[in-house]
């Protein structure tokens, strides 16, 4: 996995806390408290001295809170030193750690500024607008990841129509240097990829009252337990907060799920 497994399971727990909040400001609380933790917490690191390092963040609720104002077990108001007046993050993260981890492009950046290595994100009228705007970053077609990657896609169900896999992984994942990379960790990006894109497009289309759209993008979502790499407890954690709520037509789980996933895979949501 491209994340440390207690890091998913806080990074889960602290959308799912953060649900309510106003998008850009969870978003942006997030993408940083992710980037500190893979830069804090080893991919390889046993769980023990993981929830060691985990501890000092204090739990998502309560720093979900804190940034939010939402009600949570009480916290001392030094913990989480990186938050600003207001819920503005602003997380100083120490150089990049395990070679394999993936790099989300900041968040920060012009609208009119072009990612180099990016590739070209096909916006015709079948492909739906949320997915359209999904901004994969450099990638690289080279390697063991790569193989997996493609390998991976192939035995993978359907994606929406006229979507495509973005051309790659990204190149963290082909590190430069001689170190012990995990195994199987390209194919875990495209089953990611997958997840990504399907709840961008279950997303667009609840909020276009495209119900056709809707209910396939539905039975997408029910199937990714055929095929996904979380462990079984991880993807009881999953169902209960992504699929239980679409039982209701209530889309909170998706919106809150959808920014790991994509992150996971290597894509940044706008």
């Amino acid at each position: 996995m491209t994340d440390h497994p207690l890091v998913t399971e806080y990074l889960r727990r602290l959308g799912q806390a953060s649900a309510h909040a106003p998008i850009d400001r969870r978003e942006t609380l997030f993408g940083e408290v992710a980037e500190h933790l893979r830069a804090t917490v080893p991919l390889n690191a046993t769980d023990e001295y993981a929830r060691r390092l985990l501890s000092e963040f204090g739990s998502p609720e309560d720093l979900a809170a804190e940034a939010f104002g939402m009600a949570a077990g009480p916290e001392p108001a030094s913990r989480h030193r990186w938050l600003r007046p207001g819920g503005a993050v602003a997380v100083v993260v120490a150089a990049a750690g395990a070679a394999i981890a993936l790099a989300v492009t900041g968040s920060t950046a012009s609208t009119d500024e072009t990612t180099v290595g990016t590739p070209a994100v096909d916006v015709s009228a079948v492909t739906p607008p949320a997915v359209a705007l999904l901004q994969p970053g450099p990638r690289t077609t080279e390697g063991r990841a790569y193989a997996e990657y493609a390998r991976e896609i192939d035995s993978l169900p359907a994606l929406p129509e006229g979507v495509d896999y973005p051309d790659g992984v990204p190149p963290q994942l082909e590190p430069t240097e001689p170190v012990v990379a995990e195994t199987g960790i390209g194919a875990v990006v495209a089953d990611f990829t997958w997840l990504c894109i399907w709840e961008s497009e279950y997303l667009d289309a609840y909020d276009a009252d495209a119900f056709e759209r809707v209910l396939d993008a539905e039975q997408a979502l029910r199937s990714w337990g055929d095929f996904t790499p979380l462990p079984p407890e991880d993807f009881e954690g999953w169902s209960r907060n992504v699929l239980t709520p679409l039982q209701f037509d209530d889309p909170s789980g998706v919106r809150a799920d959808r920014l790991q996933a994509c992150n996971q895979a290597g894509i940044r949501v706008p």
